[in-house]
């Protein structure tokens, strides 16, 4: 009887690993698909990452360093990039570069804002009820224009 029992316990405790498993592939997989690649062409402009921590450097100012030239790229997440400033060549991780958009243009679209337009103006500057409807608000409601059985305007 004993004997039974702890296998049936040693059933139950591999199926919760089994399934944990799954479940951790499933996640894995999910995350996966979210994952966008980097992939860099030769004589492409990318921006570097400045990681060096500078003490009171200042919040606003951007840690993207201005655009490198790509001049090769290695199968395993490095690239080699110059900059076109003094033609200096070195090599960096892949991890440091975004995609530098050239020539960028930002569209001006303005929305016209103007005041809202409430349908019944009665009901919303006389009551004062917040967290439910009292009988003067649901009459008005039900019944536009008329007034509530108690006589409240």
């Amino acid at each position: 009887m004993r004997k039974l029992q702890i296998n049936e316990l040693e059933e139950i405790r591999n199926d919760a690993y089994e399934n944990s498993r799954i479940h951790k592939a499933r996640i894995k997989e999910l995350h996966d698909k979210k994952i966008l690649r980097k992939t860099f062409n030769v004589y492409q402009k990318v921006l570097l990452y400045n990681y060096q921590l500078h003490l009171f450097r200042g919040k606003l100012r951007s840690r993207w360093s201005d655009p490198f030239i790509v001049k090769h790229v290695y199968p395993y997440k490095a690239c080699d990039i110059e900059n076109p400033k003094n033609d200096n060549v070195f090599k960096v991780n892949r991890h440091r570069l975004k995609v530098y958009f050239d020539n960028f243009s930002v569209e001006n679209d303005s929305i016209e804002l103007s005041d809202p337009i409430y349908k019944d103006r009665f009901f919303l500057s006389h009551c004062f009820c917040v967290s439910f409807l009292c009988e003067f608000c649901f009459a008005s409601l039900s019944h536009p224009g008329q007034m509530a059985d108690n006589g409240n305007p």
